[in-house]
């Protein structure tokens, strides 16, 4: 999963960006959060839910060479684990205030999914 949130933020990010990432206990003290963002330009709100399914990408057509699959690769995997990913507003983004993001979060619970 971690792997291909940074591949995919390298895709995206202009040369010389930079890429963050941090982990850390969920509030509720039973799982872990993972938050990535880079310095692209972000993927706008009407496409968030969907950059995670096969062979789709966020905003416009770029010559980054993505397949698309990725993100719906780390979802997958995510889910496995029985928690969640999405794209978020990044708030110390100014793309956040335009509409677009590039912060992914992954939360995965301690005790694994549900029966």
């Amino acid at each position: 999963v971690i792997h291909n949130l940074l591949e995919n933020a390298a895709r995206h990010s202009p040369a010389g960006g930079r890429i963050h990432i941090s982990a850390s206990r969920t509030g509720e003290d039973d799982g872990v959060r993972i938050d990535v963002d880079d310095e692209g330009p972000g993927i706008a709100r009407e496409d968030r839910d969907r950059v995670f399914e096969r062979f789709q990408r966020g905003g416009a057509a770029d010559s980054s060479g993505g397949t698309g699959l990725g993100l719906a690769i780390a979802r997958w995997a995510v889910g496995l684990h029985g928690g969640t990913i999405e794209v978020l507003d990044d708030p110390r983004s100014t793309g956040a205030q335009e509409g677009r993001s590039s912060l992914i979060r992954v939360v995965i619970p301690d005790h694994g999914p549900e029966a």
